[in-house]
């Protein structure tokens, strides 16, 4: 699988930071954003000194591919798996509720494949798809007792109560299931996704 783009923070680009911020952290900043505006949002949101570009294009690497009797070189973004990247998810539409207690409307730090984003509470979001599964898969176990019988019983309930606005569309979830199944195998060896449904 494609690796991201590792680049010290510090070393980044006005652009570099930006894109990370956008792509993985859910923030927009206008271009003409001062580049230490733009370090100071991500430094408030995220603590490695490190951050992670996915799909970079970079027209002076490439690979060479064997097919048959003929060998071809292809550029590296031709072959950067989109997976790694949630820049081309399908988009849920929702709101995640606020919750009681300290930190109620703080906004939940989500991680998928160590690419965290920040997803505000109490208010209409565009959440990729990848981060809606982390969501929906985030479940807390509480106890409970009986006051009667003292019997103490458990329950799964959502560590992150939300409210769906819109899911995508078939065909938008098509080609991303399509996406992330070819991404699981090297270029051009993914069988029919037909083929893995049984």
């Amino acid at each position: 699988m494609s690796q991201p783009k590792q680049i010290n923070i510090d070393d980044a680009s006005k652009e570099q930071l930006i894109q990370f911020a956008q792509e993985n952290l859910g923030m927009d900043f206008h271009p003409n954003t001062g580049a230490q505006k733009v370090l100071a949002g991500i430094r408030a949101a995220w603590r490695p000194n490190v951050i992670y570009l996915f799909g970079e294009e970079d027209p002076g690497q490439s690979v060479e591919i064997e097919e048959g009797s003929t060998r071809e070189r292809i550029s590296a973004h031709t072959r950067s798996l989109e997976g790694g990247s949630s820049k081309t998810d399908p988009k849920v539409r929702m709101v995640i509720n606020e919750a009681e207690g300290p930190g109620g409307t703080r906004p939940i730090f989500v991680s998928v494949n160590n690419v965290p984003m920040l997803l505000p509470r109490g208010e209409e979001i565009a959440v990729p798809y990848r981060y809606y599964l982390a969501l929906k898969a985030a479940v807390m176990t509480i106890h409970e007792q009986d006051e009667n019988t003292y019997e103490v019983t458990s329950r799964d309930v959502p560590s992150y109560p939300f409210q769906i606005i819109s899911l995508p569309t078939a065909e938008e979830m098509h080609g991303w299931n399509k996406q992330e199944h070819e991404s699981q195998y090297p270029l051009g060896e993914a069988p029919p996704m037909e083929a893995t449904a049984a």
